[in-house]
């Protein structure tokens, strides 16, 4: 892992959101492609509130929302930015180590492996 500060999971969706010239509006109409969309309401808070934990599959489409990877997500979400493959397992490990739900550590995997679309 890299040894520097990780940005949040807010702040990371608004640098990437204004980076692309997207609304809240479009992140949750882009969203729809994986599967129900995330409301532009919802954006708004995990935007807004820090302690916000969001589940997998509301990453996973917001990764699809935002136009990134989902493993890149990931990381903001729990707080550790992978520095390349040879980490990925590494994040795996402290993602299991923080006792996240298995549906969470299955996309975490699933992304890893290059799995684009994952049905929960």
């Amino acid at each position: 892992m890299v040894n520097r500060t990780p940005e949040k999971l807010g702040d990371f969706v608004r640098r990437i959101r204004k980076e692309k010239s997207l609304s809240l509006r479009d992140v949750s109409k882009r969203s729809a492609r994986f599967g129900k969309p995330i409301t532009p309401s919802y954006i708004s808070r995990i935007e807004n509130d820090p302690t916000r934990r969001v589940t997998a599959d509301r990453l996973n489409a917001l990764a699809y929302g935002l136009g990134v990877s989902l493993d890149e997500l990931l990381a903001c979400a729990v707080g550790k930015i992978p520095a390349d493959d040879a980490d990925e397992f590494s994040f795996l490990f402290y993602a299991v180590s923080k006792s996240f739900n298995v549906q969470t550590v299955f996309v975490m995997f699933a992304s890893m492996a290059g799995v684009q679309r994952i049905e929960l």
